[in-house]
């Protein structure tokens, strides 16, 4: 079998539970490597987080920005994958509230 070939169909077959809880060598978890890179939800960014939601409430360990805010840099982010985030972990937004009313006080 081509090696190319073998690698395509090992690719079909990605246990995704395994795989979104997998941390790389610097410790980061593919989900805010997806979100980096701008994947939408149906390339795979929704078997990731269907797997391993509970990495919205880490921040990123190379930027140190929480998941829905790695998702809106870049002039190719989309809005729906932000809005999802945000849906799903809304909790995510409080401590930035807090800091703003603190201000205006």
């Amino acid at each position: 079998m081509d090696m190319a070939v073998s690698q395509f169909t090992a690719s079909l077959f990605i246990n995704w539970r395994i795989y979104s809880k997998n941390r790389d060598e610097q410790g980061r978890l593919p989900l805010f490597t997806a979100l980096e890179h701008n994947l939408e939800l149906s390339d795979g960014l929704d078997k990731i987080w269907e797997n391993n939601g509970a990495a919205v409430e880490e921040a990123d360990i190379t930027t140190g920005l929480e998941a829905f805010m790695l998702a809106a840099v870049g002039s190719n982010s989309y809005i729906g994958t932000i809005f999802h985030l945000l849906q799903d972990h809304p909790a995510a937004l409080n401590p930035y509230v807090t800091t703003i009313q603190q201000n205006v006080i």
